[in-house]
C-alpha cells in the first residue's frame, strides 16, 4: 500500500507555488533575509524553499529554508541544506510549515539566542498544500478500506468479519476528521 500511496501522491499537481517571508535578520546574516519559493529539493523529508531576493555569485551559492537534521526549520547556505549548520533555526521541530515553527533562533557569538526581530510568513500558496493534504488523507483512507474489506472477504469467521467492517469505517472517519481539521 505504501509503494501505491507514493505513486498516487507523485500524479498530484505541485505545490511549488507556495513562497515564504523571512524578515528582522540583521548584520552578517541580513543577507539572508526575503522571499523563499519553494523548490525540488527534498531535505530531511520536507521541501526546500529558495531565497529568490538573494542574487549569489553561482547557483552553489543560494540561501535556503530547509528543514535541518535535528528537525528544525533552518535559514542556511546551499552547501548546508539539510545539515545541523545554519544560520538561524527555529525553535519548534517538525512543523509542517516554516510560519508555523517560530520563534526564530539567531547564531551570535557562539551561542544560539532566541529573537523576536526573526519572523517568518507565508506570502502566497498555502491553499494549495491544504487540497493536496486532503487528497492524500481521503486517498489514504479508501486504501485502508480496501485493504480492510479485501482482508473480511477473505475470511469466513463472522466476528472477524464484523471487526473490519467496524475497523474500515473508523479509519474513513478518521480520514474525514484530519481533512476537516
Amino acid at each position: 500500500l505504501g509503494v501505491a500511496a507514493l505513486a498516487v501522491l507523485s500524479l498530484l499537481p505541485s505545490s511549488a507555488g507556495i513562497s515564504f517571508e523571512v524578515k528582522g535578520l540583521t548584520g552578517d546574516v541580513a543577507i539572508a533575509n526575503g522571499v523563499y519559493s519553494r523548490t525540488v529539493t527534498i531535505a530531511n523529508g520536507y521541501p526546500c524553499y529558495h531565497n529568490v531576493d538573494y542574487q549569489p555569485r553561482s547557483a552553489d551559492h543560494g540561501i535556503y529554508l530547509c528543514m535541518d537534521l535535528n528537525g528544525f526549520w533552518s535559514v542556511q547556505p546551499a552547501h548546508n541544506i539539510g545539515t545541523s549548520a545554519s544560520w538561524v533555526h527555529s525553535s519548534a521541530r517538525r512543523m509542517i510549515f516554516p510560519d508555523e515553527a517560530g520563534p526564530w533562533l539567531t547564531h551570535y557569538a557562539a551561542n544560539w539566542t532566541l529573537n523576536p526581530e526573526v519572523t517568518v510568513t507565508a506570502v502566497a500558496g498555502r491553499e494549495q498544500p491544504m487540497v493536496m493534504r486532503t487528497i492524500a488523507v481521503l486517498i489514504f483512507g479508501a486504501m485502508v478500506a480496501a485493504a480492510i474489506v479485501l482482508t473480511s472477504m477473505t475470511c469466513a469467521d463472522p466476528g472477524i468479519r464484523r471487526q473490519s467492517y467496524w475497523l474500515m469505517s473508523a479509519a474513513l472517519t478518521g480520514a474525514v476528521a484530519v481533512m476537516l481539521g
